[in-house]
């Protein structure tokens, strides 16, 4: 943190369940996410804001199951990037 801005890393585990009719709604998830975001923040009068956010796969970004076609552009643009912090 430096006065009014700060960095943040996070590293995500994000588990999504798809809409599909009549599936069961207690079952495992359809897709796990891995990856990070890393995010510089700076404080304004409502409070401290992400100004820049930057998104990183972890591999291939895919702990279990498919990404869906309107996902895959997400994913691949994220493909490839290190985590930069701490540096």
């Amino acid at each position: 943190m430096n006065g009014d801005e700060a960095r943040a890393a996070s590293r995500i585990l994000a588990w999504h369940w798809f809409a599909i009719p009549d599936a069961d709604p207690l079952r495992p998830s359809d897709l796990l996410a891995v990856g990070a975001y890393e995010d510089r923040l700076r404080r304004t009068a409502d409070g401290w804001r992400i100004y820049e956010r930057r998104g990183i796969n972890f591999g291939t970004g895919v702990g279990v199951g498919q990404v869906p076609d309107p996902m895959r552009p997400i994913f691949e643009g994220m493909q490839g990037r290190r985590t930069s912090w701490p540096s």
